[in-house]
């Protein structure tokens, strides 16, 4: 069973239905007969499980609750109670957690089980193996980088689908700009505010409004907006992928580098709802884009843009600057140097969500370095708790005290009205601790309770503190709620709960504040969720996103003041980790924050020895946040696809390499394209080599000269180890497979290629106008062949035009296409002149790369050539430049015989 997806199920009767239906349907066997396992009960085993993890008796359960609403049974208490039915189940196959997330009831999860029963023979359970030792992950702090990533020249799926591409408007001309623009290049596109739920490509423009400064609620509504349109195509997206591009004006560098407003900021949370989807649509084409437009016409914009979607690449976070540079963003390991502390004994500090869970943890260890007056924000009213449950501490045990108590009033209670009361005496307990703590550390502290969200009593409150403790030196706003849905079922109202929170409440902290105010630290607990994207939390991320972009912005104005922080903390150790969460994460690869951990890291990022505004804003506490790492198990493996469209107007050079009239492209220009898609994969390691390159089957451009012919490259990951290997596809449009390949990818890049062989030659001296016009079939902008200077038994070698020398449009070049494609016309040369055959290119056993780019000067060639069967040929290629440095190697080019053309009288080597 997939417990991420059991996150969206609500009752017991949904996880049955669930359940069932994952159960094979073979034919049912007498149990008696052939069975020595007993029958399993699925609905008796259910609510008993349940009883036993929540404490509500039995009888108060009925299947047809709704687990989030009446039993409060959150998405890790749902996980917790998926084992336990599983380690008493034997047979029950794994549970798909995608399906789980549409099921609500507790009736619905078990009539899903029972259809995943087998019918059969039950066989005994097989004794469990034991469990792998995983070294865990270590702990680390990660800051935020803008990093230039030039333009891959590949375009993202989906944009040439047959209903077009659906824009949003700007509240300007650039959607109509951008309309054009990619109408021009052959794409249809439409302008429309009503987005089908159909839709196979989104291109969202709502984060270009212009807005006047202040006007920080119709900022907040364009994140609204934005998950609106994602929940409506979300169906459609999940079931079958599609485009949906977010694009945004946060400065054309996701606020890094200054010049981001407040009012800009508040609408930034659209990149974590792309990465969010990523999560939950894999097979989906995503990406967020910042674009600068101050001072900028529409069509410039428009151009830029359809620029990016066309031959951009495959980052989920682009910055598109003013001045035509390109980047991303990458997080950097980087340590704190902690100094002195900038909020001094018995100044006040305030800090949302402070009284209760990590943050509290976080303000005891801050406590204990600091003897500041601390006022601690949060919603439970501090009330007495009843005198049944005094000392109680079991959970089941507190619920069943608070029934009596309940009862003994006369009502009648409901799980629901329980579960709340239970929450509340918790909540009260853990203030009182926290409190006592802060005290013990020689600290001052008091609990108000106020829901951060209303501006006007937190205001009266906080004016009531400073005219109690005087003015504010200190704010951490760690206040927060979650409501884990997919973006296809989250509601709206919970939508606005969680964004809420994050956001309005922040809004009425800062507004709440008053110029005497020496506010000298200013911290937001955001998290990685954010960075990252994460299962069923668009809506938290997206909040956290915004916290991000508002530190970002906040650090500028008040550079020199303020240290200023914002958070971004992976899963933290607590009281809601059960083993099968910690197993979760583990298996994930991504590693809990101990809370004593977590507190020093707090502690020292307050301490941050680096000038106000001069240190890090944005940072990742935790795990190296890896988007992979968070793909739910069940999921489909991360892959990456793109497009690359060829015609006479990109490609103008591929008319001199044709074959009977039609132009055909070259192994050499895939092995380009394979490259550039391995790099996007991966973009932080470095390409070492290409392998086991197959042509699968040639690919002729019949419409070069008509509209353009389309190709898919496709990489999904194949292995993990000390390096990362992906398997690579070029497919045409109608899915037909052209090429293979894989792709080895490193932290550090490969080591220069070796020296070249020195095979025995005898001089050519024939002019170089009789290199072409038999096995050569290439014009003129392909005879990149200068000079040939020997052939023999062994091999050949000669000079060679490379692309820089060829003028071949495109500045972005990988790999030196013209001069690789010289050393294979090399190798057919010697193929005619020693074995008598035309042959052509049909695959390459390596190809090593290095961090170069291609050479500007002529490229030297020296192959060395064998026969291996009648009609098969391999050659090694070593490309050397004008000081007789190895700048590539090609092992094993494979040169297969043309059954069109008969055989060719060798050319001899000398006059």
């Amino acid at each position: 069973v997939d417990a991420n997806h059991m996150g969206s199920l609500k009752t017991l009767g949904e996880i049955v239905d669930y359940m069932r239906a994952l159960m094979p349907e073979g034919p049912a066997a007498p149990a008696a007969a052939t069975s020595s396992a007993p029958a399993v009960d699925l609905q008796a085993l259910m609510l008993e499980v349940v009883a036993d993890k929540t404490g509500y008796p039995a009888e108060m359960l009925e299947l047809s609750m709704d687990m989030e609403a009446e039993l409060g049974i959150d998405s890790i208490k749902r996980v917790e109670i998926l084992a336990a039915v599983q380690e008493q189940a034997p047979g029950l196959p794994p549970v798909d957690a995608n399906h789980m997330g549409s099921l609500k009831t507790l009736g619905e999860i078990v009539d899903y089980m029972r259809g995943l029963m087998p019918q059969g023979p039950a066989s005994e359970k097989p004794p469990a193996a034991p469990a792998p030792v995983v070294n865990a992950p270590a702990l680390g702090r990660f800051a935020l980088d803008l990093v230039p990533a030039p333009a891959i020249g590949l375009a993202q799926p989906g944009l040439y689908a047959p209903e077009g591409v659906i824009i949003t408007p700007d509240g300007g001309s650039i959607a109509v700009a951008l309309v054009d623009a990619l109408a021009r290049r052959g794409v249809r596109a439409r302008v429309t505010r009503q987005v089908p739920a159909d839709a196979r490509a989104v291109v969202f423009l709502g984060g270009l409004r212009a807005l006047e400064d202040d006007d920080d609620d119709a900022a907040v509504a364009i994140n609204h907006e934005a998950f609106g349109v994602a929940r409506t195509i979300a169906a459609a997206m999940e079931r079958r992928g599609g485009l949906f591009v977010t694009v945004q004006d946060t400065g054309g560098a996701f606020g890094i580098g200054g010049g981001l407003t407040r009012t800009r900021a508040l609408l930034a949370g659209l990149p974590a709802l792309v990465k969010t989807a990523k999560q939950e649509w894999p097979t989906a084409s995503l990406k967020a884009i910042d674009i600068a437009r101050a001072g900028r016409d529409a069509a410039a914009i428009g151009e830029q843009l359809a620029q990016e979607l066309l031959l951009g690449g495959g980052e989920l976070e682009v910055a598109l600057a003013a001045d035509g540079a390109r980047g991303t963003l990458r997080s950097i390991a980087e340590d704190v140097s902690p100094g002195q502390g900038r909020v001094n004994a018995g100044e006040t500090v305030v800090v949302s969500g402070g009284a209760r869970g990590v943050t509290a943890a976080c303000v005891r260890a801050w406590a204990r370095e600091t003897a500041a007056r601390f006022v601690l924000l949060g919603r439970t009213e501090l009330a007495p708790e009843p005198a049944r449950c005094q000392g109680v501490e079991e959970d089941g045990a507190l619920k069943g005290a608070l029934i009596e108590e309940a009862r003994s009033r006369g009502e009648s209670p409901r799980p629901k009205a329980i579960a709340a009361a239970a929450r509340s005496v918790r909540a009260g307990r853990e203030i009182r601790e926290t409190l006592a703590a802060i005290a013990a550390a020689g600290a001052e502290a008091r609990y108000l309770a106020v829901d951060v969200t209303d501006g006007p009593a937190l205001t009266r409150a906080l004016d009531q503190v400073r005219s109690e403790w005087g003015p504010i030196a200190g704010l951490v706003h760690g206040a927060g709620v979650i409501a884990d849905k997919r973006i296809a079922t989250l509601e709206d109202e919970a939508f606005a709960r969680v964004f809420n929170t994050k956001i309005t409440g922040l809004r009425a902290l800062l507004a709440a504040l008053r110029p005497e105010d020496p506010l000298r630290v200013l911290c937001l607990f955001s998290s990685v969720s954010a960075r990252c994207g994460n299962n069923g939390q668009s809506a938290y991320a997206m909040a956290n996103e915004v916290l991000n972009k508002l530190a970002q912005s906040l650090a500028q104005r008040r550079r020199g003041r303020t240290l200023v922080k914002a958070l971004d903390w992976g899963p933290w150790e607590g009281g809601m980790v059960n083993p099968q969460l910690r197993a979760h994460f583990d298996a994930l690869g991504v590693p809990m924050i101990p809370l004593d951990a977590g507190a020093r890291m707090f502690v020292d990022e307050l301490r941050d020895s680096c000038p106000p505004g001069q240190g890090r804003v944005e940072l990742v506490l935790g795990g190296e946040p890896r988007p992979e790492a968070l793909l739910s198990k069940g999921s489909a493996a991360r892959t990456l696809e793109l497009e690359v469209r060829v015609d006479r107007n990109s490609h103008g050079f591929l008319a001199d390499h044709a074959i009977g009239g039609m132009a055909v492209v070259p192994v050499v220009l895939v092995i380009e394209w394979f490259s550039r898609i391995a790099r996007a994969f991966r973009p932080d390691l470095r390409l070492r080599s290409l392998a086991n390159i197959q042509v699968l089957s040639g690919v002729k451009l019949s419409n070069f000269d008509a509209g353009g012919d389309r190709f898919t490259l496709r990489a999904a990951q194949l292995r993990n180890g000390e390096g990362v290997v992906l398997g690579l596809e070029l497919a045409g449009a109608d899915g037909k497979l052209h090429y293979r390949a894989e792709a080895t990818l490193a932290e550090a890049a490969a080591a220069d290629p070796r020296d070249a062989p020195r095979p025995q030659l005898r001089a050519w001296t024939r002019p170089r106008a009789e290199l072409y016009g038999d096995v050569l079939f290439h014009g003129d902008e392909f005879q990149v062949i200068e000079a040939l200077e020997g052939i023999g038994e062994e091999g050949i070698a000669g000079t060679l035009r490379g692309v820089r020398q060829a003028g071949w449009a495109w500045d972005q070049w990988q790999t030196d296409v013209a001069a690789h494609d010289g050393g294979l016309q090399l190798a057919v040369l010697w193929a005619r002149a020693q074995l008598g055959r035309a042959t052509l290119p049909m695959g390459v056993g390596a190809l090593t790369f290095t961090d170069r780019p291609p050479h500007d000067g002529p490229i030297r060639c020296v192959a060395r050539c064998r026969e291996t069967s009648t009609s098969r040929a391999l050659a090694d290629l070593y490309f050397l430049d004008d000081r007789g440095a190895c700048l590539s190697e090609w092992r094993g080019a494979e040169l297969v015989s043309r059954p069109d053309m008969p055989p060719v009288p060798p050319a001899r080597g000398r006059e």
